[in-house]
């Protein structure tokens, strides 16, 4: 064998390996990063099948207008029209669907399973509040901006839906929250004042335990 032959013979050794190596180091990753997308979705699988849920049940029936199911995003919208104009205050029916309804199924969920929670978010267009409303009576939560408008809103929502609930012997009530977005996350972007930007929006989350 002649000594560039020899070299030959030993570059192509070596690119082999380095070859293998370079497949087996890519292999890695992308096993990795499927598991992690695996352990994501499954993750996320309790959030989905509570909304999915919801959704089956409202099936048909007239009284879920004005409430749309997202079970892909784990997201429940209540619009606009599910409060009365200029107020806090959920509209009766609305207030009772939630109770009767949809409470149910959600306390059922989160009791069970100790990785689900709820975030109860409130959100409005860009248009400030009129006027201060101060009479709790009147309002049910009072605000004088959008920001206290829509955590009053999203509030009355974890109130109807936990009416019924013992918080001092319920445990997973410290996985619900509320927040008041204001007009901070508009959906309808184009048209900033849109009703559709009025709505509160009931987000199951899942946490790392």
């Amino acid at each position: 064998m002649k000594q560039n032959d020899y070299w030959v013979s030993i570059s192509d050794l070596m690119s082999g390996v380095v070859g293998v190596l370079v497949l087996f180091f890519v292999v890695s990753i992308l096993a990795i990063v499927g598991a992690q997308i695996a352990a994501e979705e499954e993750k996320q699988r309790g959030a989905r099948e509570v909304v999915q849920k919801l959704s089956d049940q409202s099936k048909n029936n007239k009284a879920y207008e004005g409430i749309e199911f997202f079970s892909g995003n784990g997201l429940i919208r209540l619009a606009d029209s599910s409060f009365t104009q200029g107020s806090a205050c959920i509209n009766k029916s609305q207030k009772i669907l939630l109770q009767q309804q949809m409470s149910e199924i959600i306390i059922k969920e989160l009791s069970q399973n100790i990785r689900l929670g709820v975030q109860i978010e409130g959100h409005t267009d860009i248009v400030p509040v009129s006027s201060s409303k101060r009479s709790s009576i009147l309002t049910c939560a009072p605000f004088d901006d959008n920001y206290t408008l829509s955590a009053g809103r999203a509030r009355e929502a974890r109130n109807a839906l936990f009416s019924d609930v013992d918080r001092a012997t319920a445990d997973w009530m410290r996985r619900v929250s509320v927040v008041g977005y204001g007009s901070d996350r508009l959906i309808d972007v184009e048209n900033p004042e849109s009703a559709k930007n009025r709505r509160v929006e009931i987000r199951f989350i899942n946490i790392d335990q």
